[in-house]
């Protein structure tokens, strides 16, 4: 014979009794079944009512058919209420954004069952779907986050780069991203500016910043790379004029400056950038204009390759000057 203490008063079990009846007679309550949040806060609970004093070997198989028994009552009723499931899986991991292959992964559910109830809460607008496959919950609206959660291998750059890092006060209506494998512009309900994904050689990827924390984690290019990159494709920069007074802006190192150049793989690229050092009169660039000379071929490129080539040929970088210099000089100390 088993003796309890509950409340201050001892209570005696003689045998093993069903469950329900113990629910039944009120020996426990409902709260034991539905409102804890996993099964072993409901056994804390058992311990705490009926802490057990004095017990033999019959008793203690009593104690587990009872924990067993709630065991699988809760787990039940969470199978019956996947929401209930999912909800509690992103506010344990704090998940904003996160991916049917996570849910699968996190919890005990079918993917059935989960097609089922991301259906629903998607319905109720308690998430909203980003595409095929992935989620963010509705209050979550951070565009840099769900870039990179929509582009795993890759980061924000080009115009959103610059502007993050103070080198523009210009705007993009846009979210810009590097990656290797997908392209073109897509809208996100609930977001208000569209991403524009640039895809590139996965050589490229590199040069970028871990930013956030958790399951806000975004990755963007530093301000080396982002000039690089800019140079590389001026369509995604806002042109050569925003390149320019960025430039001319920036505190760049000379080695990392060289790192890029080389990912880049873009000589033409690399002559600009050290035609305009030059011209700029850019401080600690020795180191990279060293290299500059060294790669610089024979092909005379246009200094802006969006304009004829039409203009001063410049012999030391091989390149065709298609903009004064007095224009350039003009635009890179311009204010906005």
């Amino acid at each position: 014979m088993t003796n309890f203490a509950a409340d201050g008063k001892r209570k005696k079990l003689t045998q093993a009794i069903p469950v329900s009846l113990l629910w039944s007679f009120g020996i426990f309550g409902e709260d034991y079944f539905y409102q804890a949040a996993v099964p072993t806060e409901l056994a804390y609970k058992l311990v705490a009512e009926y802490c057990l004093v004095e017990a033999t070997l019959f008793d203690l198989l009593c104690i587990y058919i009872l924990l067993f028994t709630i065991f699988e009552a809760t787990l039940s009723y969470y199978n019956m209420n996947p929401q209930a499931v999912i909800l509690n899986t992103l506010n344990e991991n704090h998940w904003d954004v996160f991916t049917l292959v996570m849910l699968l992964e996190e919890t005990a559910l079918t993917k059935s069952s989960l097609h089922s109830a991301l259906w629903y809460l998607t319905q109720n607008e308690v998430i909203v779907q980003i595409e095929k496959g992935k989620y963010r919950r509705k209050h979550f609206t951070d565009e840099n986050v769900i870039a990179c959660f929509m582009a795993s291998d890759g980061g924000i750059a080009y115009w959103s780069a610059l502007n993050a890092h103070g080198l523009t006060e210009q705007f993009p209506n846009k979210t810009f991203v590097q990656n290797s494998r997908r392209r073109g512009e897509r809208s996100v309900f609930g977001i208000g500016s569209p991403f524009h994904f640039v895809t590139v050689k996965p050589e490229k990827l590199v040069g970028y910043k871990k930013l956030g924390y958790g399951n806000h984690t975004y990755y963007m290019t530093d301000i080396e790379k982002t000039i690089v990159d800019c140079f590389d494709l001026p369509q995604h920069a806002g042109g050569y004029n925003e390149i320019i007074k960025a430039f001319n802006k920036a505190g760049l190192s000379a080695r990392k400056m060289v790192t890029y150049c080389k990912a880049i793989n873009n000589i033409a690229v690399t002559k600009r950038i050290a035609y305009l050092a030059e011209l700029l009169h850019k401080p600690k660039m020795d180191y990279f204009l060293k290299y500059a000379a060294e790669v610089c071929n024979e092909k005379h490129n246009p200094f802006d390759a969006s304009l004829p080539s039409k203009g001063k040929y410049l012999n030391k970088w091989r390149l065709i000057l298609n903009m004064d210099e007095e224009e350039i000089l003009e635009i890179a100390n311009s204010s906005y």
